[in-house]
């Protein structure tokens, strides 16, 4: 999977979230390699306690279903025309790689 990590620059950039589903996810997910995508936002539904941020943080998982490195490589310019608009900035890009048959455990 390739994960991203955004945050808002001003409050909820709602022509960004736009151009997100109707113009960069079909080229997203027109990428070989690219199985799906799904993005999740901050909500206004609790307080946050004093000193955290509270700016609008915008989590994307692309599913991926080819080799994560070459895919990702594919997918790189994309990402960038992301944050061009400046409606956002980078947290975190990159693949990840899924958990295989527990292997975490013994």
């Amino acid at each position: 999977m390739l994960l991203i990590v955004e945050e808002a620059t001003d409050g909820r950039p709602s022509q960004w979230l736009e151009w997100l589903h109707a113009e960069h996810y079909p080229a997203l997910l027109a990428t070989p390699g690219t199985a799906g995508a799904w993005t999740f936002g901050v909500s206004n539904g609790w307080q946050a306690p004093r000193g955290w941020r509270t700016e609008p943080h915008y989590i994307t998982v692309v599913y991926l279903d080819e080799d994560p490195l070459a895919t990702t490589r594919a997918l790189v310019p994309l990402v960038e025309q992301r944050w061009r608009s400046g409606a956002v900035r980078p947290v975190f890009a990159g693949p990840l790689r899924t958990m295989i048959d527990w292997e975490a455990w013994p």
